[in-house]
């Protein structure tokens, strides 16, 4: 520090010479003019930090207000009447308003206050684009006599009748919904400065602070909703389960007199189904019928998927001759078992009267199943292969699965009939269809038909049962009687379906020249 009693001391003295004393009073003057310098500095630095530390305790006894007064359980617009209030009251402003952002994306006065009545006339259709200025949380405007003068801050200026203020957007969920405006009239006034950057870090908070509370409010909305749309489903759902609850008792109810019909019902109908196959059962032929037919061993079995079939076989006998047929109706079930006994009466009504031409004989059945089907409403319809055998020779008529022609040393040829016939009761006339093959057999040769019940039975894995497997059990067991090798057959296909199930009726007829 500088001496003053010393350079008076040195003023005073009269040893010096009077160019030393000079030098001596320049050097003292010069170290009270810095002092003095410093001290205005300090006053200066200090004035700006007492201003920081009210703007401070200003922001915190605003916050702190504003946490007092605002809960979660508030609807935006307390949340800004509260806001701006406490605004005005706590950091001495003129006025202060909140533009809310409109679906054009211009910003429209929703709350103010402090505004006068003349500035604040119209507010309900001003409208400002904040947008290029004010898009994000970091973004503001201060307006003070140091900032520059743009169009669109003296639009504001203008349009509002606030000559200096700050102004923010309010940013949820990144998207700007308001824009809070607040200013005072006059520049400076008694203990309290221009606004400045420090005023912008006190309404960023308090921003931040509308924010986080539109953000809590928003979410407290959206769970009382919920709450309330809860509790009308619920209200709803007991409606409904009562309503349920007395359909359900009326339905139980309709459901035991269904039940009690259907009971009767099932009794009638398994009563019928049963009729049906003791019927079909009944004109099968019968072992002694088949042993009675000359130099033939033959065998035949048939299994429906079922309690009725739609399989058909015959083995008929008449004024020496020997006509087989064997057919497939679609599907299984009463109605393609009556169409295989419709089939069968056919057959030998036709044989007893001496039809032998296979055209006019199968025809003749064709239009029998064609006419009765469509007056039952059904549209079924079979395959059916017709053999007649003489010593030494069949001829075989009509379309089936292929027929298989074993030789005498277990060789077995396949004979198609894709050209011999047309399915029955499809078209109501197959004359043209129908042709007719012969085939030798020598002592020893035989003949097996099946349906597609066979070749189609499926094992555990999905695979099919097939021909090749047919014609090797066949082959293989050729050497035994036609009862031998029918039952070799059949054990066969129900050790490949294992415990599955099997889908379709299983027919199979076996005979051999002897």
């Amino acid at each position: 520090m500088v001496d003053v009693s010393r350079a008076t001391e040195i003023q005073t003295s009269s040893k010096l010479p009077p160019a030393e004393l000079e030098l001596a009073m320049n050097y003292y003057k010069r170290q009270v003019d810095e002092l003095a310098g410093l001290n205005v500095k300090a006053d200066s630095i200090l004035s700006v930090m007492k201003h920081q530390l009210r703007q401070q305790k200003q922001g915190f006894s605003l916050l702190s207000v504003l946490q007092q007064s605002i809960g979660t359980q508030m609807e935006q617009s307390e949340i800004f009447t509260r806001t701006i209030k406490a605004i005005n009251t706590t950091l001495n402003m003129d006025g202060t308003i909140v533009f809310t952002a409109g679906t054009d994306g211009l910003f429209q006065p929703s709350y103010w206050l402090g505004v006068d009545g003349t500035s604040s006339q119209g507010f309900e259709s001003l409208k400002i684009d904040f947008q290029p200025h004010l898009t994000a949380a970091s973004d503001y405007l201060l307006v003070n006599r140091q900032t520059e003068k743009t169009e669109f801050i003296a639009s504001v200026k203008e349009t509002l009748n606030i000559p200096y203020f700050v102004c923010l957007p309010i940013i949820v969920n990144d998207v700007a919904i308001a824009v809070l405006l607040s200013g005072r009239l006059k520049e400076v006034r008694p203990f309290y400065p221009p606004l400045d950057e420090g005023d912008i870090n006190t309404f960023q908070a308090i921003a931040g602070f509308i924010s986080a509370s539109l953000t809590n409010s928003e979410l407290y909305t959206q769970r009382r909703q919920a709450e309330e749309a809860l509790r009308q489903l619920n209200e709803e759902l007991e409606n409904r389960v009562q309503e349920r609850t007395t359909q359900l008792a009326q339905a139980n109810q309709e459901i035991t007199a269904l039940n009690d019909r259907l009971k009767a019902e099932n009794l009638r109908m398994s009563a019928e189904l049963e009729i049906t196959r003791q019927l079909q059962q009944m004109i099968l032929p019968k072992e002694q019928e088949l042993d009675q037919i000359p130099k033939l061993d033959i065998a035949g079995f048939m299994e429906p998927a079922d309690e009725v079939g739609g399989d058909y076989y015959d083995v008929l006998q008449y004024d020496g001759r020997v006509k087989i047929g064997i057919g497939d109706v679609t599907g299984h079930g009463l109605e393609s078992g009556v169409v295989m006994l419709m089939a069968q009466t056919a057959v030998r009504t036709l044989t007893i009267h001496g039809e032998t031409d296979p055209q006019r004989f199968l025809n003749t059945i064709n239009r029998v199943i064609h006419d009765n089907a469509r007056r039952m409403n059904s549209y079924k319809n079979m395959t059916l292969a017709l053999l007649d055998y003489q010593p030494g020779c069949i001829s075989l008529s009509g379309q089936h699965e292929e027929m298989l022609v074993v030789r005498s040393g277990g060789e077995v040829e396949c004979i198609s009939t894709d050209e011999l016939g047309f399915p029955i009761g499809i078209v109501d006339n197959i004359a043209d269809f129908v042709a007719q093959t012969q085939i030798q057999l020598n002592p020893g040769d035989g003949v097996v038909l099946y349906t597609d019940g066979i070749t189609e039975a499926e094992g555990l894995n999905k695979n099919l049962y097939g021909l090749e497997r047919l014609i090797e059990i066949v082959g293989q067991n050729w050497q035994y009687s036609a009862s031998e090798i029918t039952q070799a057959v059949v054990g066969d296909v129900r050790s490949h379906v294992g415990e599955g199930t099997i889908y379709d009726d299983i027919t199979l007829v076996v005979f051999k020249e002897n």
